[in-house]
């Protein structure tokens, strides 16, 4: 079913926001805090043998390897792949946001979205376009962190609101 974006309502400081598909945007994060690539991880995987060998990173034309496991390994039912040429021009846009986690540097699971101005507001606000785990490493909270990074990356760039959306058919993405 398909909800219309033009349906607005007030949030709590009265603002008139869409009503479908906004996830709030985590506290605003200062940009020294940004800095580190790296994330502790969440308290659900301090006991698994993974948390200590987990890193995150925005990754960048330089990270061929890193995007060539997602692009080949993580995203299913491709008809046809993006040459380089279009992969290192959508990673030097700065609108485009690409997140991977690593462990042991080989991605697990990584994270797509796109910053564009609103219409509503004289602010940003962003798509989540993708987002895959490999199964394996599913519920153990590393996602959760992945998500974290993302909607800091996103706030430091003045995005107030991250949309996302998933297909009739993806009954676990409705979850």
């Amino acid at each position: 079913p398909c909800f219309d974006s033009r349906r607005r309502v007030p949030d709590e400081s009265g603002r008139s926001v869409p009503t479908a598909g906004i996830v709030p945007m985590a506290r605003p994060v200062p940009t020294d805090e940004l800095a580190s690539a790296s994330l502790a991880p969440p308290a659900s995987l301090h006991r698994h043998p993974i948390a200590t060998m987990l890193q995150i990173i925005r990754v960048s034309p330089d990270d061929r390897e890193v995007l060539n496991t997602i692009v080949t390994q993580l995203i299913d039912d491709v008809v046809e792949r993006a040459d380089w040429g279009h992969l290192d021009k959508m990673l030097t846009d700065d609108r485009t946001y690409l997140f991977a986690t690593l462990w042991d540097a080989k991605p697990i699971e990584y994270a797509l979205a796109y910053r564009f101005p609103s219409l509503y507001e004289p602010a940003y606000m962003a798509y989540l376009y993708d987002i895959g785990v490999e199964e394996e490493y599913r519920r153990l909270g590393a996602g959760r962190g992945l998500m974290d990074h993302l909607r800091q990356a996103l706030k430091a760039d003045g995005v107030t609101e991250l949309w996302l959306g998933t297909g009739t058919d993806n009954v676990e993405g409705q979850a």
